[in-house]
């Protein structure tokens, strides 16, 4: 599988979804999309969810904590925290979106132990 052309697809699978009634159903919704991708590769889908949070684009970002979280991605925790720390020195986004990556984070870290 071609990680750019899967990116690709998902990214727009994911902004062409339309049922945006609920978070849990967005999020019920990206899973289902990403088990296609796990049950071919799972090392692309871990790639690709680090990829997300490195790109420091807020959809893209949760999307891919999303996905290391559901699947377990423990290597996608040192980005968690670098994003982290970035926000907390005030060189990305606002101080707002503090709790809600150092949410994922816990998550993350929980699943570990």
């Amino acid at each position: 599988m071609d990680k750019k052309k899967v990116s690709s697809w998902l990214e727009s699978e994911l902004k062409g979804y339309t049922l945006k009634s609920s978070q849990d159903d967005f999020v019920n919704f990206l899973i289902k999309q990403a088990d296609k991708i796990d049950k071919e590769d799972h090392l692309l889908l871990k790639d690709l969810a680090i990829d997300w949070i490195n790109s420091e684009q807020k959809d893209l970002t949760t999307w891919g904590m999303t996905i290391a979280v559901e699947y377990n991605i423990q290597e996608a925790t040192p980005s968690i925290e670098k994003l982290l720390g970035k926000v907390k020195e005030g060189k990305l986004w606002t101080l707002y979106y503090l709790w809600y990556i150092d949410g994922f984070l816990k998550r993350i870290k929980e699943k570990k132990e």
